[in-house]
């Protein structure tokens, strides 16, 4: 809750007040790379393990599933810088369609060794602390 109901409220303020498209995602892969290996789940900024070599990205055997986690990070950050979309075709890598944040649905991209997306990301937990917090 520390991260996420903040981060919940920011995408939602977002994509109501703001004029370009908002993208929400959670990470949720625990694989070679995690920065807590006992603790349950991924956790805070660990996709950025494997985003940047010299974290530990450069030893992730090729074929892996943690390579192909890399991978899909890679190339959907990249597409966003390009296109303003993060998923502007969906292929072998990025194997699903991510679509953009609105308050109706609140889409989100679900990363783990699959990409899925998914609705309302914690909806009764943030909606709790959205009710207590200013």
């Amino acid at each position: 809750m520390v991260f996420g109901e903040g981060i919940d409220l920011v995408v939602q303020r977002m994509a109501q007040h703001g004029t370009q498209p908002v993208y929400y995602y959670r990470f949720s892969y625990v694989g070679p790379l995690t920065a807590y290996p006992g603790y349950d789940g991924a956790n805070h900024s660990n996709d950025i393990n494997y985003m940047f070599v010299g974290r530990g990205a450069e030893t992730l055997e090729d074929g892996s599933e943690a390579a192909l986690v890399r991978s899909r990070l890679i190339a959907m950050w990249t597409n966003f810088a390009k296109y303003g979309n993060p998923t502007p075709n969906v292929d072998s890598v990025v194997t699903q369609n991510w679509t953009r944040y609105t308050t109706e649905e609140a889409p989100y991209l679900n990363i783990d060794a699959n990409l899925t997306l998914r609705n309302k990301l914690k909806q009764n937990e943030y909606a709790f602390w959205h009710s207590l917090l200013p």
